[in-house]
């Protein structure tokens, strides 16, 4: 049971730090006023609700250093830069808000 849950980790920490770097990339498409970024937001918040399944399943199993709360707040600031049409906040949130998280998540995860 213990592999499964060390092999669901190491998902989760991929996914982290894949995330990660789609930020990145992403906030720089929204930067240049590029017009794929939208697309490519989407399927990054597709990717980030299936995080969060992970993340569920190994609260459950394990106590993990996450707070899926601070992300919550982070994805309502996201919400609120897209609905306000802000490109510029909605690449500041990626880049300097959300992506900081996950990259302190990723590194916080420990598989024994």
């Amino acid at each position: 049971m213990e592999a499964d849950g060390n092999s669901l980790k190491l998902t989760v920490k991929e996914l982290l730090s894949n995330l990660a770097l789609r930020m990145e990339s992403i906030s720089s498409q929204y930067y240049e006023e590029a017009d794929t970024a939208d697309d490519r937001l989407v399927f990054l918040i597709e990717d980030l609700m299936t995080l969060t399944e992970g993340i569920n399943a190994l609260q459950g199993k394990d106590a993990l250093p996450v707070e899926l709360s601070e992300l919550q707040d982070k994805l309502n600031m996201l919400y609120g830069a897209m609905e306000s049409g802000d490109s510029l906040l909605l690449a500041d949130i990626l880049k300097h808000e959300i992506k900081p998280l996950l990259e302190y998540w990723e590194s916080r995860i420990e598989i024994h």
